[in-house]
């Protein structure tokens, strides 16, 4: 038998509440479909519980996804002053976790909406101040500033031990990791995600533990260890169809289909971006569209199908337009210029990179502002323009350099020297490829360590040094 899990009093006690959101829901709509929270609202509202199950079983993912988000809201709302407001957003939100654990059998949201429950009048406070440094975090990590992201990761973590918020600890450690990730700190990065992934699994929240897994597995691909990144993201994916989490799935999808196209496994990869492309577009994720579209341009290029792969980029070039997403589409035209530049059009590219460099400049995208730099150095080498193409492989190298992104520092180091190679200046070759090896060698990079010792000894043949 089924808990009444609204009682007549608190029905009443939010009925105004939700009257009004759904009247506003109800103009916000642009087609007949209304809108997910909605419908939940309103099935909440008239106490139709198997309404609210149908829609749980429906899309398990965006149940979880609308749950946190009414914690959330409820924790700020309560923390600024709206304290009937918030708390309407905290009932709602243990209701429906009551629902989810009669439907799932997993009590986790009920347990976590009892967490927040008990949180005092300071720990509010503290709790929405870590809420919205998150929001803060988000901003740098889009303008690739992931020092200043990590710094006020690590503010945000001390602040949710200081109240005890397991949760959130989880959670922080595994951005912290991802700061260290994009800044090719690998083994750091592990190590912060497996101390998330532990309180993950201890307290139950599979959602998270499904990202983790993913984080883990992305650690490993850049690593060059891709049996193991194959091994994580399987168990990602597991968990990901479980849960119905499809925008989860079709990152992890995404993801695995880059492993792939790493290895040379293009047909999988293909087929891994296509059941990514389907999901999105079943969900209406016209960013993670573009995105999937990007990756199987990648994989004609890769296939020297240069014409299919125009054309699949200039139908994400649009969506990216039309989404006003100026870093996808930055990341776009640098990825023009590349077919232009393997067809030796090197106006064409360099028209197209220095586009790319624009926009990512204007965004303070600062990985983006490196990579394009270092495609117009590329094209400036087959240009024999030797001394452009140091300056901007110089540059690309700075950059990741401030950034503490040694992976990518020595990415840069590693052609800079094979262009002293071409030059004769054999000597400053040896040094700067001497430096990048040891700087593969400092985040364990055995794939870049490898192509390093590689060119030094190619440096030593031409030097007569055996």
């Amino acid at each position: 038998m089924e808990r009444n899990h609204l009682n007549f009093k608190t029905c009443l006690f939010i009925f105004g509440f939700l009257l009004c959101r759904l009247v506003i829901n109800s103009f916000a709509q642009n087609s007949a479909q209304e809108d997910y929270g909605a419908q939940l609202y309103r099935a909440q509202l008239g106490h139709d519980i198997p309404r609210i199950h149908q829609l749980l079983k429906a899309q398990r993912g965006e149940a979880i996804n609308f749950i946190e988000s009414l914690l959330d809201s409820g924790i700020v709302k309560q923390a600024r002053g709206d304290i009937s407001e918030g708390q309407v957003d905290c009932i709602l939100a243990k209701d429906l976790a009551n629902h989810y654990q009669d439907v799932f059998s997993d009590g986790f949201y009920v347990s976590k909406a009892n967490r927040f429950n008990k949180l005092n009048e300071t720990d509010l406070e503290i709790k929405s101040q870590i809420i919205q440094s998150k929001t803060a975090c988000k901003n740098d990590f889009y303008r690739g500033n992931f020092r200043g992201a990590l710094e006020r990761y690590r503010s945000a973590l001390d602040l949710a031990r200081r109240i005890s918020d397991i949760d959130e600890e989880a959670a922080l450690l595994g951005n912290i990791g991802a700061c260290h990730f994009y800044l090719g700190d690998f083994d750091t990065a592990l190590e912060f995600y497996h101390k998330s992934l532990d309180i993950l699994k201890k307290i139950g929240d599979k959602r998270r533990i499904g990202n983790r897994l993913g984080n883990i597995a992305s650690v490993y691909n850049d690593k060059s260890d891709y049996a193991t990144a194959i091994s994580y993201y399987t168990q990602a994916i597991e968990i990901r169809q479980e849960l119905n989490d499809r925008r989860g799935l079709a990152a992890d999808y995404n993801n695995l289909g880059m492993v792939r196209e790493e290895i040379g496994e293009y047909q999988l990869a293909v087929k891994h971006y296509r059941s990514a492309l389907d999901l999105n577009r079943e969900i209406d994720n016209i960013r993670g569209t573009g995105k999937n579209l990007a990756n199987l341009a990648n994989v004609q290029i890769n296939l020297g199908n240069y014409p299919e792969a125009l054309e699949i980029y200039e139908e994400a070039l649009a969506i990216r337009r039309e989404q006003g997403d100026r870093k996808g589409e930055g990341n776009d035209l640098g990825n023009i210029g590349i077919i232009y530049l393997s067809l030796g059009d090197y106006p064409r590219a360099g028209q197209y990179f220095r586009e790319a460099l624009s926009i990512h400049r204007e965004l303070g995208y600062q990985e983006g502002e490196a990579y394009q730099l270092g495609r117009l150095a590329e094209m400036y080498t087959y240009q024999g323009e030797y001394a452009r193409a140091i300056q901007s492989y110089q540059e690309a190298a700075r950059i990741h350099s401030e950034m503490g992104h040694i992976h990518g520092e020595a990415h840069w180091l590693d052609a800079l020297g094979e262009v002293y190679l071409v030059m004769g200046d054999h000597e400053r070759a040896m040094e700067t490829l001497q430096t990048s090896l040891d700087k593969h060698r400092q985040i364990g990079d055995r794939s870049g360590e490898a192509s390093a010792l590689a060119k030094i000894g190619n440096a030593h043949l031409k030097t007569g040094n055996n």
